[in-house]
């Protein structure tokens, strides 16, 4: 079945006056650098987006090693550099490189070909910057769930406490810094779950209770949460099929005129931090 949905792509590939294509490596859980690639194409006067092929690399991971992967299935496939009208990569020095760059060379066997920057790995970058006061916010919200969820009979005792209190979750989450929704998420459940977890620390004794009666910290924590809740659901709007460059910016464009409603002193769409004044 895959080698007949494999022919099928290419086919489509090969009658279309165009295509572009996107690829991204990354590393497995065994280690292993595996390389993918999606492609864009024109059929029956329509878009379509399909999953092209995937590839492990063996050594490195340079662009020379990436190129020589899509040149081995282009020559095995027969598909024409010359119609190759773009190419999306990471922002990777390997990639973006002006010198020796995966799109520097690629634009060197497609001369008409636009090189673009992964629009949500842009963001992911950006979301990563924080002011001082609200990083020292995220890792002590890190050390707490750390505290309770790296024992096993913390996990069972707060587990326990969340049941008697009747709280709507009983568990918190763990952050994970490849998995860029995680760290919104983890936000969301300890500002819900604050007063379970001053209850828990002050039934162990534990020296977190500044935290949860310092006032700055929870309305930081309430817009922490609020923030990266709005940056995920902008992530989920960048990714799937069928999405164009015109919905994007729009999405994007959304999320600027929020803030600016933020900076003239409106914080409605804020709802923790809303809450938290009230």
């Amino acid at each position: 079945m895959s080698t007949d949905v494999k022919e099928l792509v290419v086919n489509e590939i090969q009658e279309s006056p165009m295509f572009s294509f996107q690829v991204d490596e990354s590393t497995d859980v065994t280690s292993c650098a595996q390389l993918l690639v999606f492609v864009r194409y024109i059929h029956c006067g329509d878009i379509k987006e399909e999953f092209l092929f995937c590839s492990e690399l063996e050594g490195t991971t340079r662009s020379v090693d990436v190129l020589e992967k899509v040149k081995m299935f282009f020559a095995a496939t027969k598909l024409q550099w010359k119609n190759v009208c773009g190419v999306c990569t990471d922002g990777a020095p390997a990639m973006l490189g002006s010198h020796s760059g995966f799109q520097t060379k690629v634009k060197e066997l497609s001369p008409m070909a636009k090189g673009t920057h992964c629009i949500i790995h842009r963001y992911a970058l950006a979301s990563k910057t924080l002011p001082v006061s609200l990083h020292d916010v995220l890792k002590s919200v890190i050390h707490i769930v750390n505290w309770i969820k790296s024992g096993s009979l913390n996990t069972r005792l707060f587990k326990q406490l969340c049941k008697d209190m009747n709280s709507t979750h009983e568990v918190l989450l763990f952050y994970t810094s490849v998995r860029w929704l995680s760290k919104g998420n983890v936000l969301s459940r300890v500002f819900e779950m604050r007063d379970e977890i001053k209850s828990f620390a002050e039934i162990k004794k534990k020296d977190l209770l500044p935290y949860f009666n310092d006032d700055f910290w929870i309305k930081s924590l309430a817009y922490l949460a609020d923030i990266f809740e709005k940056l995920n659901s902008l992530n989920l709007k960048l990714q799937g099929k069928d999405t164009y460059i015109i919905q994007l910016r729009d999405n994007l464009m959304a999320l600027q005129n929020r803030r600016r409603k933020v900076i003239q002193g409106n914080i409605a769409m804020f709802e923790n931090l809303s809450s938290v004044f009230e």
